[in-house]
């Protein structure tokens, strides 16, 4: 999958950073909206989601693997029309992951603390300021 039209209607997870530097991983769940520089970068999100090491396809105990992670997770919700918190980090954060999602070109930014965040709204993942250019070193 590496184009828009590969997502449409099936599973992609992409990852984004809050205020306060922390990473969560986004599941679509096949419906959920998808930030246009995720979309720009799905390759690069694949790959990331390709590196975790994630058990329990199918079960609620996936977000026990990403919280291991040291990510947050956010699960797309069609009833409540949005992302809910469905995880929150166990461990830090190893330096290799935050490496690489840090060295995306393009890492959608939503102007929110996770923690602080049980959901979230699709426009609040939508609008234009959900996003920067990388432009510190990573």
């Amino acid at each position: 999958m590496s184009e828009v039209a590969d997502i449409a209607g099936r599973e992609f997870d992409w990852f984004a950073e809050d205020d306060a530097g922390h990473f969560a991983v986004f599941a679509t769940a096949g419906s959920g909206p998808v930030p246009s520089r995720a979309q720009r970068a799905i390759q690069a999100h694949n790959n990331i989601s390709d590196s975790i090491v994630v058990s329990g396809w199918g079960t609620p105990l996936v977000w026990e693997s990403y919280s291991r992670a040291g990510l947050f997770a956010y699960d797309w919700h069609d009833s409540n029309g949005c992302y809910m918190r469905v995880a929150i980090p166990q461990e830090s954060l190893p330096a290799e992951l935050a490496r690489k999602i840090r060295a995306m070109s393009e890492i959608v930014r939503v102007p929110v603390m996770f923690s602080a965040t049980p959901k979230l709204e699709s426009a609040q993942v939508m609008t234009p300021n959900t996003s920067f250019e990388r432009t510190r070193e990573g």
